[in-house]
């Protein structure tokens, strides 16, 4: 009988080696640890990127994983599980160089979100923040492809802000055109008017 040595496909893990291997790292990771050596464990509100516990390090081949909660979310909590895993780094995107980017807004029932155009203003202030935020890229990572992750009334944040950004790129740079994927979960695609969509926010009120 002959022998056969069969080479066998890398395993996920070795695959994601190899590809960071051959990606060498950048100098964004030095943009955005301005506090040296201190540790954050805490999200903020607004455009936040928590360092480093939201990074699996910064790649040519990186992505941007920018998410958006939802309104019945804790936004300190929304991304992680009960053990403080960050299950998007650590478990979905495991094998791909991503700088997760936390956009968090508040949900009390005084917050910006329940007023007449609370989505198209929070759909703003995640675009200034995030263009500002890519500005600061050196020049090889301007073109960083992005992927959003967004639940339930995220999601409608996430496209009003997308719609704007499209149509006006001198202001907004790229995010658009450099968006490579989008992963809903929960959110409302179809309603029959603003109002209809209006009501529906102020009925899921739970305080």
């Amino acid at each position: 009988m002959t022998d056969v040595n069969l080479k066998l496909p890398p395993t996920p893990e070795e695959y994601g080696a190899n590809e960071r291997a051959d990606s060498p790292e950048t100098r964004t990771e030095d943009l955005f640890s301005q506090s040296g050596d201190s540790i954050s464990e805490e999200r903020q509100l607004g455009l936040d990127i928590v360092y480093p516990l939201g990074w699996s390090g910064s790649y040519y081949s990186g992505y941007d994983l920018v998410t958006v909660h939802g309104i019945r979310d804790d936004y300190k909590t929304a991304w992680t599980q009960e053990d403080g895993t960050w299950w998007l780094k650590d478990k979905l995107f495991k094998h791909v160089s991503i700088r997760e980017v936390d956009y968090s807004y508040e949900v009390d029932e005084e917050a910006a979100i329940f007023e007449v155009d609370g989505i198209g203003l929070h759909a703003e202030r995640l675009l200034t923040a995030y263009s500002k935020d890519r500005a600061s890229f050196e020049e090889t990572e301007i073109d960083r492809p992005i992927i959003w992750i967004c639940h339930d009334l995220g999601g409608t944040i996430v496209k009003e802000a997308l719609c704007r950004a499209i149509t006006n790129s001198k202001k907004y740079g790229k995010i658009a055109i450099l968006t490579t994927t989008i992963i809903f979960l929960g959110t409302p695609h179809q309603v029959l008017s603003v109002p209809d969509l209006a009501e529906q926010i102020q009925s899921t009120k739970i305080f």
